[in-house]
């Protein structure tokens, strides 16, 4: 600390960690990094870079080191296990011990909220990826049925409807893109996304005419 008046420096050292290593206690100890997919764990000091994999470090009794977790793209780290416990990013300890230690990283999910209006009964969605919890989404008996799931990040999903009753064409709100002939919709789960279909009916205005002239036979359509 410093003196404000005499502008002195002064150094407080600690006895206790300034002491020797006691006799036999200067061996290494071994560290051992198991690093599940999606992540990358690195030390601050520059003694490790483990990928995803199974690392080995054997360094002298009382080193220190500063674990840092690094989740790739679309992962999140999921904390510490083993020797090492917590999710704190960054993680340090003294190793005194031989000690073996377990970073998890998973999958980022992103959420699929689909609309199905058109009244009761309307008809269903499906889903291309399968399984998918809360799919098929099928209208009940209210005016609009609403569904949600989750996808890994940057899936890309197709959702097919099955129209019911009367309906016969769909709206939908929302899509990436239309598919022609199964009216249907593709969407990137590259963030939380809110789809809606809107079930419908669609009549058609029929004109029919009779060829010829005068003096011609009459007929029926049916």
């Amino acid at each position: 600390y410093s003196d404000s008046e005499s502008q002195n420096l002064f150094v407080v050292r600690n006895p206790i960690a300034d002491a020797a290593p006691a006799p036999g206690n200067t061996s290494n100890v071994t560290f051992e990094l198991s690093v599940g997919a999606g992540g990358l764990v690195t030390t601050l000091e520059g003694a490790l870079s483990c990928p995803g994999t199974a690392c080995t470090l054997s360094v002298p009794r009382g080193t220190l080191l500063t674990l840092i977790a690094q989740p790739a793209t679309g992962f999140e780290f999921q904390g510490w296990s083993g020797g090492c416990a917590g999710n704190q990013i960054p993680f340090v300890l003294t190793l005194q011990d031989n000690l073996s230690c377990t970073a998890s990283f998973a999958q980022v999910r992103r959420s699929l909220v689909l609309t199905i209006t058109g009244g009761p009964n309307a008809g269903s969605v499906e889903s291309d990826v399968n399984p998918t919890p809360n799919f098929p989404c099928v209208s009940g008996s209210a005016a609009q049925t609403v569904c949600s799931t989750t996808f890994p990040t940057g899936t890309n999903v197709t959702l097919t409807p099955k129209l019911a009753g009367n309906n016969n064409v769909v709206v939908w709100q929302g899509c990436d893109n239309t598919v022609s002939g199964l009216q249907g919709c593709t969407v990137k789960i590259d963030r939380d996304r809110s789809i809606t279909a809107a079930f419908g009916s669609q009549s058609f205005d029929v004109s029919v005419g009779f060829a010829g002239g005068a003096g011609v036979g009459g007929g029926t359509i049916t």
